[in-house]
């Protein structure tokens, strides 16, 4: 999973520090002692928008939640009184941490599931 950024809003330190830190350089094993090391990029830049992974990004400050539309959805069932304490859980750890992942039983086969609500 990842985030974006816009480089308009990082400072020339932050962009250094990516360009380091986002930069994984993978020596050769011993069986390949002529191979040069690989790198390996973890981030993406395309239209002055900078793809970083979700952990790293936490560092960051979270982006206006007004920036992102908004969505109008009809939730036309009911929830049963479990479900509807995992909502109330998941939407405040979503409020607080931009993501939550929910486990769950479903036909007495154990499904991981990740939510993500815009």
């Amino acid at each position: 999973m990842s985030r974006f950024i816009e480089v308009k809003d990082c400072s020339k330190e932050l962009l250094q520090e990516m360009e380091k830190k986002l930069n994984v350089e993978i020596p050769p094993s011993k069986y390949e002692k002529y191979k040069e090391a690989t790198t390996l990029q973890l981030f993406s830049l395309k239209d002055n928008v900078i793809y970083v992974p979700f952990s790293y990004s936490k560092k960051i400050k979270r982006p206006d939640a007004s920036l992102f539309p908004k969505r109008t959805i009809t939730f036309t069932a009911s929830l049963r009184e479990e479900q509807q304490k995992v909502v109330s859980e998941a939407v405040s750890l979503l409020n607080k941490n931009s993501s939550v992942n929910v486990y769950s039983y479903v036909h007495h086969n154990p499904i991981y599931h990740k939510i993500k609500i815009f």
